[in-house]
């Protein structure tokens, strides 16, 4: 089995892009743009995913369009914690997750 590529999947920088928009650029130089709403409609939370069904508990036309984090705090060395101004803040987001929702055309291409 062979080793993830620990640089497409370990972020170097988390910027605020503008008020709805986080930037992150990953080792392997990569940007990956979110929009803050729909970060936190990602959450994988128990509030927001339910842990017996998987399915997503969270009504996404609850989360408000301005939503934006309060702090990003991390979790060891795998993830990040959002606390969300709406005062969610239970879901942690793993490096690997993040990547995998990227957006742009590189890594979502259809």
């Amino acid at each position: 089995m062979s080793e993830p590529n620990l640089d497409s999947t370990t972020p170097s920088e988390f910027k605020k892009e503008n008020d709805r928009e986080l930037k992150i650029v990953w080792r392997d130089s990569h940007q990956s743009l979110y929009r803050f709403r729909d970060l936190r409609g990602a959450c994988l939370c128990a509030y927001c995913v339910d842990e017996r069904t998987g399915v997503r508990v969270l009504d996404p036309d609850s989360i408000p369009e301005d939503i934006h984090p309060l702090a990003v705090n991390p979790v060891g060395h795998y993830g990040v914690q959002f606390e969300w101004s709406d005062g969610h803040k239970t879901g942690i987001y793993s490096f690997d997750y993040l990547r995998a929702v990227c957006l742009c055309k590189i890594c979502q291409p259809s």
